[in-house]
């Protein structure tokens, strides 16, 4: 499973690429809010896995993301916005610096994606312990569509 996080800003974007175990797989992509820079980000996508083995992420922005809201459903890759407040309080709750930068954003997107799941694994090894063996890999996919 591959993480991705996306800063969207009005002219480029910033993008954040980690594996589920935590490598780094690209860590200060950007592209523009083009149909080149589109093409871009999705060559890097299709050589990671198909598009069930990726969770995208990204702030929710209005207008800005349209674009490429569109082009992911088209090219078939699920994905999920954020609330701008609640990502701002996570990527404060992990630093006492004051900082601010698209880089910071969009690694804190893809690692807050990957959290939550954990997280929810974790109640769910409470709740129901063998739910792991018998859904093998589905809570994923039924969580995760957008």
């Amino acid at each position: 499973m591959f993480y991705v996080g996306i800063d969207i800003t009005k002219f480029k974007h910033d993008c954040f690429i980690c594996s589920d175990s935590g490598e780094i797989i690209c860590s200060n992509l950007t592209f523009r809010n083009t149909l080149q820079g589109f093409n871009q980000l999705l060559s890097i996508l299709s050589s990671l896995a198909s598009s069930d083995g990726i969770r995208i992420g990204f702030e929710f922005t209005g207008h800005y993301a349209l674009n490429l809201k569109l082009f992911l459903e088209k090219a078939h890759y699920s994905f999920m916005e954020f609330n701008p407040a609640l990502l701002n309080k996570f990527i404060h709750s992990q630093t006492l610096r004051k900082t601010k930068s698209d880089a910071i954003d969009c690694t804190s997107i893809a690692r807050q994606r990957s959290f939550y799941l954990v997280k929810l694994t974790n109640v769910l090894n409470h709740i129901f312990p063998e739910f792991k063996p018998f859904f093998n890999h589905r809570l994923e996919k039924i969580l995760f569509i957008y």
